[in-house]
């Protein structure tokens, strides 16, 4: 039986099969996921600057 990746539970739904995660897992990934590129826009701009020294 196909287990969740992340807590190891079994899975029953096809689309979290198919994901290899199960709902609230996915949740979870998809709101840590956004929480670690929040941002992300802004440093590379200021990074991009920084090499042309004008930041």
């Amino acid at each position: 039986m196909p287990i969740c990746m992340r807590c190891h539970r079994s899975l029953k739904d096809p689309q979290s099969i198919d994901r290899g995660f199960g709902p609230h897992c996915w949740a979870l990934i998809q709101q840590e996921t956004t929480e670690l590129f929040q941002g992300w826009d802004e440093y590379q701009t200021s990074d991009a600057l920084s090499e042309k020294g004008i930041a």
